[in-house]
């Protein structure tokens, strides 16, 4: 992805921030198929991204005096360090907001489910809090899926 991107815009730091979307994306994939830690993918992704030889610039041109070229080699170094972090941040960001959204969902359904089972079951008529106590007309599945729902919770 790095080359392709440098080769076709010509630009280091969008060729670091678009490898870097790719080894967060993948990092996050691999880790949730392979259940493990998502650092486990993303941290020897990432190394080779690092912009080594900007840096070595940047202190060589120091050595030698050379303000202006050092200057520009600790700028391009900031910016495609800047690129790659701010790539693993959205990428975190977007598989956070996308199980905290599923989150959200099964526990909306869970609810429904919850008070589809007291309705059913005739729990808001029931002296008790927890169950129906299987009282007449009741659906003993609903309130056996009850029960296990509440020993849960």
């Amino acid at each position: 992805v790095y080359l392709n991107v440098r080769d076709g815009a010509g630009s280091k730091i969008l060729a670091a921030f678009a490898a870097g979307l790719a080894v967060a994306v993948f990092s996050h994939l691999a880790a949730r198929l392979l259940k493990a830690p998502v650092t486990v993918f993303l941290i020897p992704g990432i190394l080779p991204l690092v912009p080594g030889a900007s840096i070595y610039n940047s202190v060589y041109y120091m050595i030698q005096d050379n303000q202006p070229q050092s200057s520009h080699y600790l700028a391009e170094t900031l910016q495609i360090a800047g690129a790659i972090a701010m790539a693993v941040f959205l990428v975190d960001s977007l598989f956070h907001m996308l199980r905290a959204g599923k989150n959200r969902r099964a526990a909306r359904e869970e609810a429904g489910e919850r008070a589809a089972a007291d309705v059913n079951c005739g729990a808001n008529r029931a002296p008790e809090p927890r169950g129906c106590g299987k009282k007449q007309g009741c659906d003993t599945k609903l309130c056996e899926q009850m029960e296990k729902f509440e020993k849960k919770t």
